[in-house]
């Protein structure tokens, strides 16, 4: 049987404007801080990874039959925003953007509260999927991609399901992972994981210079 590209299109899309409010709940508009370990040195070090509204784009592995993957082309993720606000998101305008799809499908409901369950994270290792990414953040079954946009500032531009690992040219342990809404100024202060053995108190005053652990306490 010879599917036509709408119908390989029905679930990924289905699924896509289903977690899509999952997103604008725990995601959009949200930084996470995650510090950790790094395996080679023993140092503590962190990133900070934002969230915006068109960033969901780059996780559903859909594509408008227009865009051609051209980097300089940014405007597509926009669309998409708006189109699943205004409910006008079609079959019609989009296709399967590559063979990492229903990769990014299935793990899409796990990214959604990804700051519960990632354990590791590391630098991208260019292991065959074609993706351009810089790091990438996740566990065992599911994993982000993130793409760097700032001194220790990421964004998410992927999302797959399987084995953090096996992307991550070495997989780190991460510490703790706090979230804000990223136009707050104050410290983070929301814990929402901590790997067990780890005293928050011991960390680097850079790092504690931008949290609080008043509210955990």
């Amino acid at each position: 049987m010879n599917y036509t590209n709408d119908i390989k299109l029905q679930y990924p899309l289905k699924e896509a404007i289903k977690q899509f409010k999952n997103y604008q709940v725990n995601l959009e508009d949200k930084s996470l801080m995650v510090i950790y370990r790094n395996r080679q040195t023993n140092v503590i070090d962190y990133i900070i990874v934002q969230f915006i509204g068109s960033n969901y784009y780059h996780l559903t592995g859909l594509a408008y039959k227009e865009d051609n993957n051209d980097s300089r082309d940014n405007h597509f993720g926009s669309r998409f925003y708006y189109d699943l606000v205004d409910k006008k998101l079609s079959i019609k305008d989009l296709k399967i953007k590559d063979n990492n799809t229903e990769l990014k499908i299935k793990a899409l409901p796990s990214i959604m509260t990804c700051y519960k369950y990632t354990n590791m994270i590391g630098d991208f290792n260019d292991s065959g999927l074609r993706l351009n990414l810089d790091k990438v953040m996740g566990n065992v079954t599911t994993y982000l991609g993130l793409k760097k946009i700032g001194e220790k500032v990421y964004a998410p531009a992927s999302c797959l399901y399987g084995d953090v690992r096996n992307s991550a040219k070495v997989a780190h342990q991460v510490i703790a992972i706090f979230i804000k809404e990223t136009n707050d100024i104050r410290p983070f202060s929301d814990i929402k994981y901590v790997a067990k053995g780890n005293n928050l108190n011991n960390l680097s005053n850079e790092i504690k210079s931008l949290i609080s652990l008043e509210k955990n306490q």
